[in-house]
């Protein structure tokens, strides 16, 4: 089916603690993922109509990232974690950052793995 509903999938990153992700991302999380890991910053002057710089000039700056935390904010709809009060602490970018590496890896490789890369030429 073409449309993506909102399907969950509960995952536990370890004994008691549970990690509600999407099924499968929508093309707008895919879009969003590819936006956050690549940028090009072009010089102004090489849009001007008529412009024939070439790319390799008018690129004055690339920046390369991993996307890991756009992957986690669009893909995580719920969690069991709680502040340090015993409050639910909201799924939000700055919660995210707060997981360990361990969770946050277990979190982005689950998320991967239903979301296989399209293979190349078939």
């Amino acid at each position: 089916m073409p449309i993506i509903f909102d399907a969950v999938d509960r995952i536990e990153p370890e004994p008691g603690e549970w990690v509600d992700i999407k099924h499968q991302m929508t093309y707008g999380d895919s879009v969003a993922l590819q936006e956050a890991m690549m940028k090009a910053i072009i010089r102004k002057d090489s849009l001007r109509p008529g412009s024939d710089t070439p790319f390799d000039e008018a690129v004055s700056e690339i920046e390369i990232h991993s996307g890991k935390l756009t992957l986690l904010k669009r893909n995580i709809v719920a969690w069991s974690y709680k502040d340090q009060s015993g409050s639910p602490l909201p799924v939000s970018l700055e919660n995210i950052e707060r997981l360990d590496q361990k969770t946050g890896d277990y979190i982005a490789d689950e998320i991967a793995r239903r979301n296989p890369a399209p293979k190349k030429g078939g």
